[in-house]
């Protein structure tokens, strides 16, 4: 093969790479930034959500229902390590090399 050769096949291959693989790439980064957006969301909600529970578990202990509010206070223990795991993969999914950054 010829310089010229090489030169025109690779060529081809590189345009052949942007036309296919790039809006494909695109799409999994937008589609990756509205997945981290509605795990951002999901999480104030699992947040809020556990905060009114453990209100309402404090002022069950402090009540004449203690055991319904122990059973509570267990039950906001594990949502919380629940959201703990959550913001674990979140914080993973955002410290990983972006795919954007590796293609382009």
């Amino acid at each position: 093969m010829e310089t010229e050769e090489i030169i025109k096949l690779v060529d081809g291959i590189y345009k052949n790479i942007l036309e296919k693989f790039n809006p494909g790439a695109r799409q999994l980064i937008s589609a990756g930034k509205a997945y981290l957006k509605a795990l951002h969301g999901a999480s104030a909600a699992s947040n809020l959500f556990n905060e009114a529970l453990a209100k309402i578990a404090v002022n069950a202990q402090q009540g004449g229902t203690i055991d319904i509010g122990s059973a509570l206070m267990n039950i906001v223990g594990v949502y919380k390590e629940i959201q703990d795991q959550h913001m674990n993969i979140v914080r993973d999914l955002q410290q990983a090399p972006r795919v954007y950054d590796l293609c382009f």
